[in-house]
């Protein structure tokens, strides 16, 4: 697409000034490149200003364990474990809808349990997150007939376990 396309393509999505952005990165960096290029174009006045972009991985690195991977498709697996979109990761779409579903749960994540959608309150969750879930493997393609259980992972046992820090 060339610079006019680009224009055309925001006016006609509804995108303003008073637009507010929410994106998957550490920074406005992606915004402000777009309004450069649109700038050299000689358009003004389509994007927002970094005042209304809101970058989401530093507010969840300071709300979420450190061994948790920041990468979209991680994050969003682990919140969405039976989502659609799972899997469709880099492209504009499927990227923006993720990041939008991690952000409603983050906004969800804020509030007290009572005051959550049912779909984030402490009892969905245990249920929703149950021991039975387990983690697909390549065995689960080889053999499709036989069925694992997180209560038969329990009892492996572990070895060259690293003692814990006091």
């Amino acid at each position: 697409m060339d610079v006019d396309q680009v224009a055309e393509t925001l006016k006609r999505s509804g995108i303003t000034p008073e637009t507010i952005f929410i994106c998957w990165h550490t920074n406005k960096f992606d915004l402000t490149i777009l309004r450069e290029f649109l700038e050299k174009g000689g358009y003004t006045g389509i994007l927002p200003g970094d005042d209304k972009c809101f970058p989401l991985i530093p507010i969840f690195r300071k709300n979420v364990p450190k061994s948790l991977s920041m990468k979209l498709e991680v994050l969003f697996q682990v919140l969405y474990p039976a989502h659609n979109l799972i899997g469709h990761n880099h492209r504009a779409l499927p990227d923006c809808q993720q990041t939008r579903l991690v952000c409603d749960c983050l906004d969800e994540m804020f509030e007290k349990s009572d005051d959550r959608s049912e779909r984030w309150k402490k009892k969905a969750l245990r249920c929703f997150y149950k021991k039975s879930m387990v983690q697909q493997s390549i065995a689960d393609w080889l053999q499709p007939d036989k069925k694992r259980s997180a209560d038969g992972l329990a009892e492996l046992p572990i070895r060259n376990k690293r003692p814990r820090r006091q």
